[in-house]
């Protein structure tokens, strides 16, 4: 078997004992609420309530997964090369930012108008919060989990001082922008619920890597994260790749931060990227770094967050189970994750 045999043959590997690494952790998260007192039925009737009881259950659901599948989705490419991008809260928090000073300044212009602008201006947020740290680990070689995790600080930081101070609404009692104009809301995708078209992007998205992952751009990402001197021989510009992955990953936590935005909150908080911001990473590594993989491990940290605020309503039962689990996960994920980015073909 070639190498690029063997790498798909341990990314498809590796996402199944992933799964099976996760199944492994419910009966542990039961013996949890069981040595806490809590009901099993109880709590398994209160999950399933909270993510798939209702048609506005699953669109919550839904609401979770979209931005989450957007970040995961957009951190492939430079997973791919060995680049671990984890600033996607403070690209998503940007994201969101240009997104809401776009749509304030066109108040009263057609929707389809103040969407695109939104839109557009989202991706150029994000895109240019990853830049800095792109190319300081092209062309500098700092360390890209450090670079990004500052600016991860310096953004919630940022957004908000101007949400307590020049951006914070007129009525607001906390940090918070003034609402949005309707005109800047994106429609639902499911009538009498908050699940929206952004739903329509993350599809997009994944068709467009399924499609790279085949041709020679694919191939190209593939050579440089298994041999950098290899693909120097081909005169593949690494640090060019570097700086295209990570911008790209940047652009998606962007415009994920805009469908939050538009199609959630309707008004910019600075915490607008908790808690998808660091989840889309694992979500990424957990999917073996295949778009169909991504997007079903994004949908299963979606139920997971999802049920955790059901079953404190439902079961009464502290979110913080759903949270130690989660964790656990991540840190199973976590030391498998070099391997994997090693061996990825």
């Amino acid at each position: 078997m070639n190498e690029t045999g063997k790498g798909n043959a341990y990314l498809t590997r590796g996402f199944v004992v992933s799964i099976l690494l996760i199944l492994s952790l419910f009966p542990i998260a039961a013996l949890f609420l069981v040595a806490g007192g809590a009901d099993i039925g109880e709590v398994l009737s209160a999950a399933y309530r909270g993510t798939f009881g209702s048609k506005i259950s699953f669109a919550e659901t839904l609401v979770r997964f979209i931005p989450l599948a957007l970040i995961a989705l957009g951190l492939i490419p430079s997973l791919r090369i060995g680049l671990f991008n984890i600033g996607a809260l403070g690209q998503m928090g940007f994201g969101a930012l240009f997104a809401t000073l776009t749509s304030l300044a066109l108040t009263g212009l057609p929707s389809v108008v103040v969407l695109t602008a939104a839109m557009v201006s989202a991706i150029v947020g994000g895109t240019l919060w990853a830049l800095i740290p792109a190319l300081l680990r092209a062309y500098m070689k700092v360390n890209e989990i450090l670079s990004t995790l500052v600016f991860n600080f310096l953004a919630f930081l940022f957004l908000d001082y101007l949400l307590s101070d020049i951006m914070r609404g007129a009525r607001a009692n906390t940090s918070q922008s003034d609402p949005l104009p309707k005109e800047a809301w994106l429609p639902a995708l499911i009538p009498d619920t908050r699940a929206h078209i952004g739903l329509l992007f993350v599809f997009a998205i994944a068709i467009g890597l399924l499609a790279i992952r085949r041709g020679r751009l694919g191939y190209r990402l593939k050579l440089l994260g298994a041999n950098e001197n290899l693909a120097r021989q081909i005169r593949l510009d690494a640090k060019r790749v570097q700086v295209t992955t990570m911008c790209f990953a940047g652009a998606c936590a962007g415009l994920a931060g805009w469908v939050q935005l538009a199609g959630v909150d309707h008004r910019l908080y600075a915490t607008v990227a908790d808690p998808v911001g660091y989840t889309g990473l694992f979500a990424a590594l957990l999917g073996a770094l295949h778009p169909i993989g991504v997007l079903l491990a994004g949908f299963v940290f979606s139920l997971m967050l999802r049920g955790g605020d059901s079953l404190q309503i439902g079961a009464d039962v502290s979110p913080e189970i759903v949270s130690a689990l989660i964790g656990l996960i991540l840190l199973i994920v976590s030391l498998r994750s070099s391997r994997l980015t090693q061996n990825q073909g």
